[in-house]
């Protein structure tokens, strides 16, 4: 029993170490099929992710893929510093994204790097406001070099 007695103290006294492991791990790619063949896509090279039934498209560049997955289930498996839903049918890259256009009424939308015009929905505005006023990500290179064109600025 003092055996037992000294090992709990030993043990409480010892400093606690957080496993090695709890930083939350996001997705670092996308496997996709296409015929016969399967591709890796890292998260970093993906524009924006659209909806399709219970599918998503990837649009990456020029080009897009399909995968058979939820939005639900993609949203939650990105990293939140990086993706934000923007839509019920739309997440983006947030360091792909070049101006927020939210007039007071019209048609909202989010312009990417690359020229694509990516619907924002009122819904999420809040969110987005937010993220502006709080400052995107230091790794987002526009909002880092302050060149993300908004209204609240």
């Amino acid at each position: 029993m003092n055996n037992l007695n000294s090992a709990l103290g030993f043990a409480m006294n010892q400093p606690s170490v957080p496993p090695a492991d709890t930083q939350p791990r996001f997705m670092q790619r996308f496997i996709v099929k296409l015929d016969a063949r399967v591709f890796a896509i890292p998260v970093d090279q993906v524009d924006w992710i659209e909806s399709a039934a219970n599918y998503v498209r990837l649009h990456i560049g020029p080009n897009s893929h399909l995968m058979r997955a939820t939005m639900a289930t993609v949203e939650a498996s990105l990293d939140p510093r990086q993706f934000m839903r923007i839509h019920r049918n739309a997440i983006v890259n947030l360091p792909r994204v070049q101006e927020y256009h939210m007039p007071a009424r019209g048609s909202m939308h989010v312009r990417l790097r690359d020229g694509s015009r990516v619907p924002l929905s009122r819904g999420y505005q809040p969110a987005v406001r937010q993220m502006l006023r709080q400052g995107a990500d230091p790794r987002n290179s526009l909002a880092a070099s302050g060149s993300i064109r908004h209204p609240m600025s």
